[in-house]
């Protein structure tokens, strides 16, 4: 019905895009803003309580900025007499389904990721520079069940060494000898960067109907993804500059974090990394609107908002995907990608593929994707992809407070993903 009155409304303007002054009565169009800037104060306020409650009970001294976080609900004793950490009881484990593409080469690689993450014992999630000052609570042991791992690849089938023949209507698939049943791999023969991301999320949706449950991230990496993160021992992290780790640890804490919703702020639409080699990460929480999609956790209650990527006429620069995808974040979740403290990521491999910055071709694409249901003349604007803007704050309330609210006209952009996703699960 809501979708009804929305197409119903929106029909005569050129670009369908929002709902206009004139598409309402001026009565119900000042109601419904009145409406919408009350609840949102309250929301403002709320983040607000909560975020001077967390300074009040820390009681700790952000020394030299390189603070970390801190939680709402102090965990454990804090007493300076011990550096022994609490147990505290273990929460369960969000629902995740991981999708890389690249090439079969590269699988046994994100293969072993997987399974070691799938049996590592996680560590304590390190809030501060030591015990005394920050609280520390452990991530869930990783329950298979609510895990999935889907690697793409585009120039050869994955060798029969490490999977067993599964054949779908469209690529060939095979279900892989692993720690998790739902593990598998797809063949997506001369797929771009877009297509592939993009049929690696209709498999998402339809594996999520297989399965009778959403899954709470989405999670979209490239396949020469290298992690870095920095190194803590005995509770303690070390100067930036000094230690760093490399691989499988780093790998376990980013989906470690993603666990705990406390760490993570409310009006953040993604998560990442930032890119960049050893030490590029954060030492506090930052967000941007223009995040390189190379590693991007979607939140899956701000799916519609994302998804699917935008495709491409042939001949354009293969970037054009994640250009439209900053225009999209500028208009209408502004500074919502988070970057998670303490982890960064780099490209090891630099592909040959169609390149180029064009911000007419940007604005064009953008166009195309998005024009029944949001106006995007506006992306040839390149403010949005020369610089990236960091909001910046010691701990995820601090950062609710600065990340601005979703663009209320473009909740119009919802029904593009309804639409797409409608197309996926009728075949």
């Amino acid at each position: 019905m809501e979708k009804e009155k929305y197409r119903n409304i929106t029909t005569n303007s050129h670009f369908r895009t929002t709902i206009t002054a004139s598409s309402l009565q001026e009565e119900d169009r000042v109601f419904l803003f009145l409406e919408e800037q009350q609840r949102q104060q309250q929301k403002d306020m709320m983040l607000a309580q909560q975020y001077h409650a967390a300074i009040a009970s820390s009681n700790t001294t952000h020394q030299n900025n390189e603070t970390f976080l801190t939680t709402t609900t102090p965990i454990g004793n804090r007493s300076n007499d011990s550096h022994d950490p609490p147990s505290p009881p273990r929460r369960e484990s969000v629902d995740i389904i991981i999708m890389v593409m690249g090439e079969a080469r590269n699988f046994q690689r994100w293969h072993d990721l997987w399974n070691n993450y799938l049996t590592h014992e996680p560590e304590p999630v390190v809030l501060g520079n030591n015990y005394s000052e920050y609280s520390h609570i452990i991530a869930p042991t990783p329950d298979a069940s609510k895990l999935s791992f889907v690697y793409a690849s585009y120039d050869k089938p994955v060798t029969a060494r490490y999977n067993e023949t599964n054949s779908t209507s469209d690529f060939n698939s095979y279900m892989v000898i692993s720690h998790s049943k739902t593990t598998r791999t797809i063949y997506m023969p001369g797929s771009t960067w877009t297509q592939a991301r993009n049929k690696l999320a209709e498999e998402a949706l339809l594996d999520e109907r297989r399965r009778g449950r959403k899954y709470d991230y989405w999670v979209f990496l490239d396949d020469d993804v290298e992690f870095h993160c920095r190194k803590r021992e005995g509770g303690v992290l070390f100067d930036k500059k000094q230690k760093i780790e490399i691989g499988q640890i780093c790998w376990n804490r980013f989906l470690d974090f993603l666990n705990f919703d406390e760490l993570i702020p409310q009006k953040a639409t993604l998560l990442t990394v930032k890119m960049g080699r050893k030490s590029n990460f954060l030492t506090n929480y930052g967000a941007v609107s223009n995040a390189d999609p190379f590693v991007t956790a979607f939140k899956r209650d701000s799916l519609q908002y994302h998804l699917p990527y935008a495709t491409l006429r042939e001949g354009m620069s293969e970037h054009n995907s994640a250009y439209v995808q900053y225009c999209l974040m500028f208009t209408c979740m502004k500074q919502s990608a988070l970057y998670i403290p303490h982890i960064c990521g780099k490209n090891n491999d630099h592909r040959p593929y169609t390149r180029g910055f064009n911000t007419s071709e940007i604005a064009e694409a953008a166009v195309q994707n998005y024009g029944p249901y949001l106006n995007m003349q506006h992306c040839d604007n390149i403010e949005y992809y020369v610089k990236r803007v960091f909001i910046r704050a010691p701990d995820a309330l601090g950062l609710d407070l600065q990340i601005p609210s979703k663009n209320e006209t473009c909740d119009s952009v919802k029904y593009r993903f309804y639409d797409w996703e409608a197309k996926v699960l009728s075949n």
